[in-house]
């Protein structure tokens, strides 16, 4: 988790050594490691280093290729590496070879198509001084942030941070009102470009930009995240195998780091996977126990969360680093310090993985492993409607059944009925219902019955922005791999991503997310609904991946729970010293 920067006068003035200084002073969480700074004529790119790999140790950033000229700055983890260098004929037995100079040759050998041969996170801008140009990347699934800004005829600035790219010389640093009034009213994904400042835009996933010679910028999608057709295997088992040994895969490919690798562990399912695996994958290679950061309260009996954590690190080889937030003693004071240095409003409410990334950087780990993408790539939500709309009513009831017995609850009316309008209501129903389910959303904020002001609202019309939220979703019934994709590449997971990278990367966090391997999601998004939910049990095929690996009253568990508000309200509670300054 690296801090990048690029400038370009676009008028034929020239830069100086300092002119992205603020830019780079503005991402020193994210880069604590070193500096490094280019300058070439009107053009300049920076790098603040987090050395989270052991190549990036020794590789200079921006990082210059001799013969052309061509430079580099990247924040970047490959895990094609070995492709990359018997490709190019490189020999990594007499010198260290880093993923920039990888990145950097492969735009020598395929041009703008350089991202389709990239595998790993990645955001990274090449000057290319042969031919006067920009251009850069980010990856295909949204790990690492590429944020810009373009002013025709004057100036071109990006870099990983919104804050960071406004701070560059030239670029007007105006408030976005729009997305001020997003976070007023907690909806984050009504924009997956939009900042919190005019004209600040984040390059979307799987997206490249070019700014040539003359002062043309143009962006396009080099990728995109296609449904599959459905696998069919022959029992739970085999389904199960072919699952485990793709997340091993996954785990695998993030464990190349300076230093140790920690792991968050919520008790939750997927963390409780990365967890059990990462240990058994460190146990085989001789390595000392893996690192874990959880939260978890002062009653293990009455907490989920807690219970489930203690069994997980029970049942592994692992050294547990335990965060009571009934007794947070020094870190309630630590969560206020990183509350006032957040980018978005949107993170402040972060605090679980922050506290467990801010507690890992204190022990000196650079990389953490997270399971933040698990439910994007394990669920299948309308598996109820799917099933009535093809007459299988035997179904219907067993999964109704099912879930009032597993999870103690009524199933109400309202969700049958939800579910038997997406399977069953005409097609062209469905654009106007999500409309307005997003407008009555919003009318709650034109209509008096709120904190924000009239004008404000009718000014800069709100009412259609919350409306616009209904056109983001499907507008039909889809197949269980159309519904996969379409969650993984929305905005609210894309949104979703980007804050984790920022929260992590203000305690210099490199975040991985075995989760988002694309070799994991091919094999996900083509199971069949019955290994994502089944008899009101979510998640099935990892359920069965970790059996004999975790207790079973931790993999077959039916509740969850979350202590974000337990923990926020610990701190506030603890800090007279917050209020003070509020």
């Amino acid at each position: 988790m690296s801090g990048i920067a690029a400038y370009l006068r676009l008028d034929g003035a020239q830069v100086t050594d300092d002119v992205l200084a603020p830019a780079l002073y503005e991402m020193r969480a994210r880069g604590p490691d070193g500096e490094g700074i280019l300058v070439d004529g009107g053009m300049a790119l920076g790098h603040r280093l987090l050395a989270s790999t052991p190549e990036s140790v020794h590789e200079p950033m921006p990082f210059v290729h001799s013969e052309s000229g061509c430079a580099i700055t990247a924040d970047i983890r490959l895990d094609n590496r070995e492709t990359l260098i018997e490709r190019f004929g490189l020999d990594a037995r007499t010198r260290v070879i880093g993923d920039g100079e990888l990145v950097l040759r492969a735009y020598l050998e395929w041009g703008e198509d350089c991202p389709n041969h990239l595998l790993g996170d990645f955001a990274f801008v090449i000057w290319d001084p042969r031919k006067r140009r920009l251009f850069g990347a980010r990856d295909q699934i949204g790990m690492k942030q590429l944020i810009y800004t373009y002013a025709e005829g004057k100036v071109f600035a990006c870099s990983s941070s919104a804050r960071a790219t406004v701070a560059a010389p030239g670029v007007e640093r105006r408030l976005n009102e729009l997305r001020i009034a997003d976070a007023l009213v907690d909806i984050e994904e009504t924009t997956s470009a939009e900042t919190f400042y005019e004209a600040v835009y984040r390059l979307p996933p799987a997206h490249s930009f070019g700014l040539e010679s003359d002062g043309r910028y143009h962006q396009r999608r080099y990728w995109k995240l296609e449904p599959k057709p459905l696998v069919h295997l022959r029992s739970d088992d085999e389904y199960a195998e072919i699952f485990r040994e793709k997340l091993t895969l996954a785990i695998n490919r993030r464990l190349r780091s300076n230093g140790d690798v920690g792991a968050m562990l919520s008790g939750g399912m997927d963390s409780s996977a990365i967890v059990a695996l990462t240990s058994r994958i460190y146990q085989d290679q001789g390595r000392a126990p893996l690192r874990t950061y959880s939260i978890i309260g002062p009653k293990s009996e009455n907490l989920n969360e807690t219970w489930a954590t203690r069994a997980v690190i029970g049942a592994t080889r692992v050294r547990p680093t335990l965060y009571d937030y009934a007794s947070l003693g020094p870190w309630a004071e630590e969560l206020l310090r990183l509350w006032q240095t957040i980018d978005e409003p949107f993170d402040l409410n972060m605090n679980v993985p922050r506290l467990a990334w801010a507690g890992a950087r204190k022990d000196g780990v650079k990389a953490v492993l997270d399971g933040g993408g698990g439910d994007a790539i394990l669920s299948a939500e309308n598996q109820l409607a799917r099933e009535m709309r093809a007459l299988r009513f035997s179904r219907v009831i067993k999964e109704v059944r099912s879930y009032r017995q597993e999870w103690n609850v009524k199933f109400s009316d309202m969700e049958l009925a939800k579910s038997a309008a997406l399977a069953f209501a005409p097609r062209g129903v469905w654009p106007f219902a999500g409309w307005a389910k997003a407008k009555l959303r919003g009318s709650a904020y034109v209509d008096g019955r709120n904190f924000l002001q009239q004008d404000y609202v009718k000014a800069h019309a709100l009412e259609a922005r919350w409306s616009q939220l209904g056109s983001l979703r499907p507008q039909a019934l889809q197949g269980v791999s159309e519904e996969k994709v379409s969650g993984l590449t929305g905005w609210a997971t894309v949104n979703g991503q980007e804050r984790y990278e920022r929260v992590a990367a203000a305690c210099g966090i490199d975040q991985r997310d075995p989760y988002m391997d694309l070799d994991l999601i091919d094999f996900c998004i083509s199971l069949p609904a019955p290994q994502s939910v089944r008899l009101g049990v979510r998640k099935i095929v990892q359920r069965h991946a970790l059996q004999g690996l975790l207790p079973d009253n931790v993999v077959w568990r039916r509740d969850k729970e979350h202590l974000g508000f337990d923990l926020t309200s610990a701190v506030l509670r603890s800090s007279n010293h917050f209020w003070e300054q509020m």
